[in-house]
Parts: structure tokens; C-alpha cells; sequence
């Protein structure tokens, strides 16, 4: 891989699909120094990752990578990220962690934290590489200072229509 650039202390990578990847071996620390978690995302040009509650993009080359890293860990998301899943059920074989104030507004199969502190402290004891933040805008804000890693697709376009959602800019 080839260095793209360095952003807010991320080196970031273009993988051999031109797909937009950071791998960093100078890890950001958070104010704490603590690295608890991973971020895996796609993006457009502006930073955009969705749209009226469904991803921007059909990627399943992507959507295959983000089934292998997460399957077996631990996701992080709100609520909205989690009704945008098939019939709003949580996915399979992950420990599925939902970020609402709203108990009444999720099915009885996932965790429920109020807030994104909640959430850190719920993966305290889970190894760091198998912890996901998946989504949406909001909790990627709130989290991605704990990342150790973001696993980052940057599609080469800006998508179509008018998004709603959008990752932290990192230029």
C-alpha cells in the first residue's frame, strides 16, 4: 500500500482496489490514552454516509469485509443505524449495542445503553480489536477518539440526492 495522507494522526492508505484505508502505527490517544474500540465506515467526497435512514452505497465487496471484522465482536450503534438493518433486527452473531434514550423503540435482542459512555463502559472488558463502532453520525462523533483503527471506504464520487448523515471530516 501506498501512504495517501496524513489526517489528524492517522496515516491513510489506499488498499490495492483504490478502496480508502487508514492503518496507523502512531495511534492516536485520547485524552485519556485509552484505545478501546475500531470504526468501520464508507464515505463519499464530503464525508457523507447516508441518507433517510439507509447507506449511501451498495458495496458487497465492502459489505463482505464489514461482515468478517465484525462477526464474533462486539457493534456499537444507534438507533437509527439499527433500524436501517433488515426489518430492524440486530445482526447476527455480534453483540449488538444500541445507543438510545428510548428503550421502548428497540427489540428485546440487543443492548440498550443510554449514552456513548454507557457504551465504553459496556466493551470494557472485551479485547479492543473485536469492538465496532458501526453508525450513524452521532455516535461516530461521540466515539471516533476511542478508535484504535477506522477502517474507511472513501467511495470517489459525492452520492446522489441529498444526504442527511455524515462522518466527522477528517481533511
Amino acid at each position: 500500500m501506498r501512504p495517501a495522507k496524513r489526517l489528524r494522526g492517522l496515516e491513510l492508505f489506499f488498499d490495492p482496489h483504490g478502496t480508502f484505508c487508514p492503518h496507523s502505527e502512531r495511534l492516536r490517544e485520547n485524552e485519556r490514552g485509552m484505545r478501546d474500540m475500531n470504526a468501520i465506515v464508507v464515505v463519499d467526497q464530503i464525508w457523507a454516509i447516508g441518507r433517510e435512514g439507509r447507506l449511501l452505497f451498495n458495496l458487497p465487496a465492502d459489505m463482505e469485509r464489514f461482515k468478517k471484522l465484525t462477526e464474533g465482536g462486539a457493534i456499537i450503534m444507534g438507533r437509527r443505524t439499527l433500524n436501517s438493518f433488515v426489518e430492524g433486527h440486530p445482526l447476527p452473531n455480534r453483540r449488538n449495542i444500541v445507543v438510545t434514550r428510548n428503550a421502548d423503540l428497540v427489540p428485546p435482542d440487543v443492548e440498550v445503553v443510554p449514552d456513548t459512555e454507557a457504551a465504553v463502559e459496556a466493551v470494557a472488558d472485551e479485547d479492543p480489536d473485536k469492538v465496532w463502532v458501526i453508525g450513524g453520525g452521532s455516535v461516530y462523533a461521540a466515539l471516533l477518539s476511542r478508535c484504535r483503527r477506522t477502517y474507511l471506504t472513501r467511495v470517489e464520487t459525492i452520492a446522489e440526492g441529498e444526504p442527511d448523515t455524515y462522518f466527522p471530516d477528517l481533511d
